[in-house]
């Protein structure tokens, strides 16, 4: 973000003065329907992705 900040929404300097992240719930909360993934290149961190499973009920439509 520091570094990059045209990839982000947020600016580094609003998100430095925050106590979590923005997605550090969803890292601490994580189950099999809600998880964060992250990539390492050499031990740094280079990528970091969030999944949630939405429940939907199924649809029946009448013909």
């Amino acid at each position: 973000m520091k570094n990059n900040p045209k990839h982000f929404t947020t600016n580094y300097d609003d998100e430095k003065t925050k106590e979590k992240l923005f997605f550090q719930p969803y890292i601490e909360q994580s189950d099999k329907n809600n998880f964060v993934i992250r990539a390492f290149h050499n031990k740094t961190l280079v990528g970091i992705s969030g999944f949630k499973r939405h429940e939907r009920k199924k649809l029946i439509m009448a013909a």
